[in-house]
């Protein structure tokens, strides 16, 4: 009994305390930005009217906890300081997913991968 009472402790700590991730792979060095610098969205290359360069790629997945953002839009949130970081001037939605709560599958997490893409001068 004590050990099933630690196992339903520890599941619903997990479910509780899931944590996002945000995974970077540098293409073009770039001076960083500041973590909070204003960063463009776009869904297509084809909507960039400008000259640019692809200067990382990210992924990003939301937290799966009940107190998560677990949308696109949340897995975007997790992907914009790293943007920035990487030097970027926008980014350019490749694929997404929006998570959420089933019965089925219980928590999901909300993810999204983009292109990091700074203007040409």
């Amino acid at each position: 009994m004590k050990s099933l009472s630690r196992a339903l402790v520890f599941t619903a700590l997990a479910t509780l305390l899931g944590c996002a991730t945000a995974d970077v792979t540098t293409l073009k060095s770039a001076p960083p930005k500041h973590e909070d610098c204003d960063i463009d969205l776009f869904a297509s290359e084809k909507d960039i009217k400008r000259p640019f360069e692809t200067v990382c790629l990210i992924t990003a997945n939301t937290g799966s906890s009940v107190f998560e953002d677990r949308t696109m839009n949340g897995a975007i949130s997790e992907i914009r300081p790293k943007a920035c970081a990487c030097g970027a001037d926008a980014i350019v939605l490749m694929n997404g997913e929006s998570g959420g709560w089933n019965a089925m599958t219980g928590n999901k997490q909300g993810h999204a991968t983009v292109k990091a893409v700074r203007y040409q001068k």
